[in-house]
């Protein structure tokens, strides 16, 4: 039985067996609760945050709607209450019950948006991927957590979810292009396959590319779709529109095309200007998390140890190898534009090691430099 001590109130409130308690009259979850409430008082706040989301999610539950439509409801609310965890707002609210009445306001107010959005467009992220189940076998990753969550794709890209995103992706890749459907923010390292375009939906936008790095924004109840690009270009047109039909049918990038460093934010089903590129930091230091987009990954005889350093920082994985042995091994090696599969390829290659990549962490072996 977990402890629960870490768990955040969203996480509460999708727990069974907290569910159990708030649910029904269950003697044994009853005592469990109130006895670790005592133990654990200063988790009162949070546990009645948490009562009342899952007490909100029945009363929506009662809807007419599908499983997939309460799943993707109850993502929303979650990224929704996220916005009002900064530390200063949530300091305030701690002190009061106000949260209480600001997440219920939002669970209705996300109730009523998805009842009309899915009257008036096939372009919310539940209706793309069940398009899209009736031509592939999909898989699909969810992020609660506050760390970024990092999905390897069957095609060796890589895709960082934030708070509250959900990715769904064939199970392999086949026939001329790359389909993935995108709801909240991602971070993306498109594999390079000149032959076969990628294509991200997301909302009334559709971001194409060939192999590159870029950021797109497309929370579900917000008005604009913001495409970011870090490296490489993107082609970004809209969805159901004619440009769409022309794009399918080229391997090229064309109309729109964003440079490195440039970005655009897309409101309703109006594109609005490129906006100008913004440098990135060439270097991190070791005691400052910082976001991937902003982080290069350019290194010149830069010893093992500080390569795998950038790698845990910046991806949230552990690196597991003999730092007495490769620590200081020299790497040069120019990968701000690779997936992470093929930064930990090369950079094995270059201090002649191996890796496997399993379950949050990267355990690298070789015999060293020396």
């Amino acid at each position: 039985m977990n402890n629960y001590v870490s768990y955040t109130p969203e996480e509460l409130a999708q727990d069974q067996y907290f569910i159990q308690w708030v649910n029904a009259t269950d003697l044994a979850a009853e005592n469990f609760w109130q006895n670790w409430l005592e133990t654990y008082p200063f988790k009162r706040k949070d546990i009645e945050i948490a009562r009342q989301i899952v007490l909100l999610t029945n009363q929506m539950a009662d809807s007419d709607f599908s499983d997939d439509e309460m799943v993707e409801l109850k993502s929303a609310i979650f990224v929704q209450i996220a916005q009002y965890e900064t530390p200063s707002i949530w300091g305030r609210f701690r002190q009061n019950w106000a949260w209480v009445a600001v997440a219920a306001s939002l669970a209705l107010g996300i109730g009523l948006w998805w009842q009309k959005s899915q009257l008036v467009s096939d372009n919310t992220y539940l209706a793309q991927v069940n398009m899209a189940k009736k031509k592939y076998e999909i898989i699909e990753s969810l992020n609660l957590n506050e760390e970024q969550k990092v999905v390897s794709l069957p095609d060796g890209s890589s895709i960082m979810l934030k708070k509250g995103a959900r990715i769904s992706y064939p199970e392999s890749f086949e026939g001329d292009k790359r389909e993935v459907y995108l709801t909240g923010e991602a971070f993306f390292e498109v594999a390079k396959d000149a032959t076969k375009p990628f294509f991200v939906h997301a909302n009334q936008v559709i971001t194409k590319v060939l192999g590159t790095s870029f950021t797109i924004r497309a929370v579900a109840d917000a008005p604009t779709v913001t495409v970011n690009v870090k490296t490489g270009r993107v082609a970004v047109f809209l969805a159901n529109s004619q440009e769409e039909t022309q794009q399918a049918q080229t391997k090229k990038l064309e109309g729109l095309v964003l440079s490195p460093g440039e970005r655009v934010v897309v409101e309703e089903n109006n594109i609005g200007a490129v906006q100008a590129p913004k440098p990135f930091s060439e270097t991190v230091s070791p005691n400052t998390s910082q976001s991937i987009e902003h982080i290069s990954f350019e290194f010149n005889e830069t010893p093992l140890k500080d390569v795998f350093a950038r790698i845990e920082q910046v991806y949230h994985l552990k690196v597991e190898y003999n730092e007495h042995l490769m620590g200081n091994c020299p790497v040069t090696a120019s990968l701000t534009d690779e997936p992470l599969n093929q930064k930990l390829h090369l950079i094995c290659k270059a201090v002649r090691a191996n890796y496997v990549l399993s379950e949050g962490k990267v355990v690298v072996s070789g015999a060293g430099c020396e």
